[in-house]
């Protein structure tokens, strides 16, 4: 059984529980950015960052998600080798240029 969730309005979260032929799904949660937590701090420069992880409930991931105004030059240049981190960017809205190990 597929089932397409969508919220009422785009300000609303929905929580579900499917039922398939065989057993139940978890939770499924969906929210907008408006509705996670926002971080707030000295590096706050324009954007606005979101903790996706901690607003979803979820604790097998790291996920934030950013918010970036047009034109904007302050996302920090780092790395998460040392730590043997991955990290992946899904464009939302808009267009930039990507800048990594030298290249873009």
């Amino acid at each position: 059984m597929r089932e397409r969730l969508k919220p009422t309005s785009p300000n609303q979260a929905l929580e579900r529980v499917i039922q398939t032929e065989h057993q139940f799904m978890p939770d499924i949660t969906i929210k907008t950015l408006d509705e996670m937590e926002r971080c707030a701090g000295p590096f706050q420069k324009g954007q606005d960052f979101f903790f996706a992880v901690k607003s979803l409930g979820l604790s097998k991931i790291g996920m934030n998600a950013i918010r970036m105004p047009p034109h904007w030059e302050h996302y920090p240049e780092h790395d998460h080798a040392v730590d043997n981190e991955e990290e992946l960017y899904i464009p939302l809205d808009g267009s930039g240029t990507f800048f990594a190990e030298g290249q873009s």
